[in-house]
C-alpha cells in the first residue's frame, strides 16, 4: 500500500499512486475536489492497471468534465488500457479530447515507427496521446539522448489539435475545412515517410539498421529542390512553429517556407 500524505486543497493531481490508495482515502480526495471552482486535472499519470469501478464513478461525478492523464510505459499491456478507455468512455468521460496518456518516446533503442504505433494504438483506443521525450537521467546515458528529429516528432503528438487533424470532416462542414483536412493529410503522410529516414538517437549496433533494415543505403534518397518533403524537412529543421502549421493545415508548404523567409513571394504581374 503506498504512504498516504495528507489531503490538501488544490484542482491538479500530480499523485501518480491515487487510484492504488484505500478506498477512504480515494474518496476524501474526490469530495475535497468536488468543491473547487474550476475543472480538475488528473496530471500525475494514473495507473490504469489500479482504475477500479467505483474509481471510475468518483471520475463521472466531477463537474466539469475532468481532463486525465493515464501513463502508457513501455512493457504496458495495451489490453490494460484499453480496458481503462473502454470504462471512461461508457461513463462519458471522452468528450473533448480530455481523456489523454502519457506515452513514452524516444529511449535508447526505440524507432519512429514503434513509437508512432503506440501513439496510433492509444487513438484506436480512445485516448488523446502526449508523447513523452525520454531524457537521460546519467552522464552514462547522455550518449543516447534523443537528437532534434526526436523533439520535433514529440512536438507533433503533443498538441491535440495537430493530433486530431487526422479525423474525417464530415460532410456538412464547409468546402473550406474539408480542404484544410486534406492539405494536413497529405502534409503528414509526406512528413511521416520522411522521419522513417532519419538516423536513431542511438548508435545502431548494424549499420543497416540506420536504414530501417534496407541493405542499400540509396534506397531512399534525403528530399531536395522544391518537393513538398524537402519544405517540411526545413521547416520541421528551423521552424517547428511554421511546420506544425502545415501539418495542421493551416499554412501549404510553399507558403510556410515564405513565411519563414526561406523561399520569396513571387510577385504577381499587374494587369
Amino acid at each position: 500500500m503506498p504512504r498516504l500524505l495528507p489531503i490538501v486543497e488544490g484542482w491538479n493531481i500530480l499523485d501518480d499512486n491515487l487510484l492504488a490508495c484505500p478506498r477512504e482515502h480515494v474518496e476524501a480526495v474526490f469530495a475535497l475536489l468536488r468543491r473547487q471552482n474550476r475543472r480538475i486535472e488528473f496530471t500525475g499519470g494514473l495507473e490504469a492497471l489500479s482504475l477500479q469501478d467505483y474509481q471510475v464513478e468518483l471520475l463521472a461525478s466531477l463537474r466539469p468534465r475532468p481532463t486525465m492523464f493515464f501513463a502508457y510505459d513501455p512493457g504496458d499491456a495495451l489490453e490494460t488500457l484499453r480496458s481503462a478507455a473502454r470504462r471512461l468512455l461508457d461513463a462519458g468521460l471522452g468528450a473533448s479530447h480530455r481523456l489523454r496518456a502519457y506515452v513514452l518516446i524516444g529511449f535508447p533503442k526505440d524507432t519512429f515507427k514503434a513509437a508512432e504505433k503506440r501513439l496510433q494504438d492509444m487513438l484506436s483506443i480512445g485516448f488523446t496521446p502526449m508523447a513523452m521525450l525520454w531524457r537521460p537521467e546519467t552522464p552514462s546515458q547522455m550518449k543516447y539522448a534523443p537528437e532534434e528529429s526526436w523533439r520535433a516528432f514529440q512536438r507533433q503528438w503533443a498538441r491535440p489539435a495537430i493530433i486530431h487533424a487526422r479525423e474525417v470532416v464530415p460532410y456538412s462542414h464547409s468546402p473550406a475545412a474539408r480542404a484544410r483536412v486534406k492539405a494536413a493529410r497529405a502534409a503528414q503522410k509526406d512528413d511521416a515517410a520522411d522521419r522513417l529516414n532519419l538516423r536513431p538517437a542511438h548508435r545502431p549496433k548494424k549499420a543497416e539498421s540506420v536504414y530501417n533494415n534496407a541493405s542499400n543505403v540509396h534506397a531512399s534518397e534525403r528530399p531536395s529542390g522544391n518537393s513538398r518533403a524537402a519544405f517540411l524537412r526545413r521547416l520541421r529543421k528551423d521552424r517547428p512553429d511554421i511546420h506544425a502549421r502545415v501539418l495542421n493545415g493551416e499554412l501549404t508548404p510553399h507558403a510556410g517556407m515564405i513565411e519563414a523567409g526561406f523561399r520569396k513571394a513571387r510577385d504577381r504581374a499587374q494587369p
